[in-house]
């Protein structure tokens, strides 16, 4: 499994641009660094995915961990 923290910064004229992918190493780490993050950032996301041990290809199938604040649009998935 991997996990991931992501934020993201606002832009010229309201833009919202992404920072760096922050790979942690267990899901705390990776909800206290969102936790963290989310005081001084316009939005940020925790997710986790399975990884293939043989290729180290990260699944497209995320698992939202943590999200807050304003996210760019399609990040998350659609709510049934």
């Amino acid at each position: 499994m991997v996990y991931a923290v992501q934020s993201f910064r606002e832009g010229p004229r309201g833009t919202i641009l992404a920072d760096p992918v922050i790979r942690c190493i267990s899901e705390g780490s990776a909800l206290r660094g969102a936790a963290r993050l989310a005081d001084t950032k316009c939005g940020v996301i925790a997710w986790c995915a399975k990884i293939d041990p043989v290729t180290q290809r990260i699944s497209d199938e995320r698992t939202i961990l943590f999200s807050t604040g304003r996210l760019p649009e399609g990040i998350l998935p659609p709510h049934g």
